[in-house]
Parts: structure tokens; sequence; C-alpha cells
């Protein structure tokens, strides 16, 4: 059987979508991004944050190896200039 829906009548209006973004700027503004990063930078944590990514997105700790292409696609992004933010 399957789902039956009007996926047509599931869209969100530009109002919602406007007040979305209001909320969203303001819990940014009020975030202390000191206390959730313990890094000064992203090239400093880079590691950090592949192990962690790769353990959430392999739903596993990652094996000796599958964090490197990883890395040299982050390194590869850096040195075409790109900001840290981009090449994450």
């Amino acid at each position: 059987m399957g789902f039956d829906n009007n996926a047509a009548s599931l869209v969100a209006s530009s109002l919602l979508v406007e007040k979305q973004l209001d909320v969203a700027e303001e819990v940014v503004a009020e975030v202390d991004v000191a206390a959730l990063l313990p890094c000064t930078s992203a090239d400093a944590c880079i590691d950090d944050f592949l192990a962690a990514f790769g353990r959430r997105a392999f739903r596993r700790p990652p094996a000796e190896g599958e964090l490197a292409p990883l890395r040299a696609i982050y390194d590869a992004a850096r040195g075409a200039d790109r900001s840290e933010d981009a090449a994450l």
C-alpha cells in the first residue's frame, strides 16, 4: 500500500520561512560558539571533527584509513583557497 498525501499542498509560505529565519538568526546571535567549539580554527580540529563525523556517518567507529580520503578532500579545498567553512 504506501503513503497517500497531497504533496502539492505541503509547501511553506514565505511568511513562515521568513519567521523561521528570524528565529534562527536570534538563536545564532545568542550562541556562545567558544563553548561549543574548543578549537580556534577548523584547521586545528579537523581530525577530531572527522573522527566524530565518521562515527555518525558510518554508524560505527571509522576503520583505519577510512578518514584519510575525507581529510584529503578538506586539504584539497583549503589548498584551493576555500574558507574553512567551505572546505568542511
